[in-house]
This record gives structure tokens, sequence and C-alpha cells, in this order.
């Protein structure tokens, strides 16, 4: 998931901004929520279909919708709007949202053995769904009765792919898993 600073989204021109809500899967918590109190703070018209999505997404991550993600937010962060946040008074704020994005780093570069084993499972699956694909193929251009053994492959390869997905995706969790009960358990 990418990750963006309170900085760095303060940069980014409208379209930028507002296309993050088009992928929102893409980023984590903090970028979505930050970019949302940008948007705001810019008073940017949000589509339906953004607004939407920002919607579900809260929902996804145990709020109502997104205004009431964004007033726990503020209550969290002691402002009263947006437009605080990013206004030099805010300084306090700002520094604890540096924080924790900052300690949120540290998961990345704690276990790089294990992010990299996420990368390379993810690799070996695409390369594995393409190699099953490419024989399917072969196999049904060639025509006769190899077309049974094409789409035994085309199985068998999504079924690598799934589980090679699903064990890097388990990797995450574990990862999110740990931080989160070092986080609870106020270690750094």
């Amino acid at each position: 998931m990418a990750k963006r600073t309170l900085n760095e989204i303060s940069r980014l021109d409208d379209p930028a901004l507002t296309s993050i809500f088009d992928y929102l899967s893409d980023y984590d918590h903090e970028t979505v929520i930050l970019c949302y109190a940008e948007s705001q703070r810019r008073r940017l018209q949000l589509s339906d279909k953004q607004q939407s999505r920002l919607n579900e997404y809260a929902k996804d991550n145990g709020f109502d919708d997104i205004k009431h993600w964004s007033k726990e937010f503020l209550e969290k962060h002691k402002l009263e709007n947006f437009q605080e946040l990013f206004e030099d008074h805010a300084t306090e704020a700002r520094q604890n949202i540096a924080r924790e994005q900052a300690s949120q780093k540290g998961v990345v570069n704690r276990y790089p053995a294990l992010n990299t084993l996420i990368g390379v499972n993810k690799f070996f699956a695409l390369v594995i769904g393409t190699l099953a694909a490419s024989l399917f193929l072969i196999e049904i251009l060639k025509g006769s009765l190899d077309i049974v053994f094409g789409a035994l492959v085309l199985v068998i390869g999504t079924l690598l792919v799934l589980g090679l997905l699903v064990w890097s995706e388990l990797i995450k969790v574990l990862i999110d898993i740990e931080y989160n009960t070092r986080q609870a358990s106020g270690k750094k």
C-alpha cells in the first residue's frame, strides 16, 4: 500500500488528489483520510462515485461513513476543522501525524525478508499465471484431445497463483497483527 505524507498530499494538484479516491485500496488508511482532509480544505467537489467509494471504504474500516471517520480523526488530533491541520499553528497535530507515519514506516523496514518474500511470491504468481494461460491457449490452438491437458494446466496454474497470492496476503496480515499488538502494548 502506498503511503503519502501530509507534505506530499498538500503539494498534489487537484486531479492527482482526487484520483486517489478512485484507487483507495492502493493507499493506507492515514493517506486516505489525509487526502480527504485536503480535498475538504480545498473545497473540492467529489463525484458521487468517489463519495460512495469513500463511504464504503469508511464502512470497511468500522465507521458509518467518511464524515464520521473524519470527525473522529479531527477529535483525535484536537482540531476543529481540516483547515487547522494545514495552518501554521497546528504544528502539534502535524507532528503527531508525522510521528505516527514514521512509526508505521518501521513496519515495512522491520521485516525486510518477509517483505521480499511477498514480492517474490507475487512475481512467481505472475510467472505461473502467464505460463498456465499460455499453455492453455497453445493447447486450444493445436486442437485435438490436448484441450483436456490445457484445461488441467490452467486449473492447476490458477490454484498455484491463488495459493501464492493468499500466502503473500497472510504474511501481510501477520505483519499488521504484530504491528497492532506492539502499538497496543505501547512499545515502539
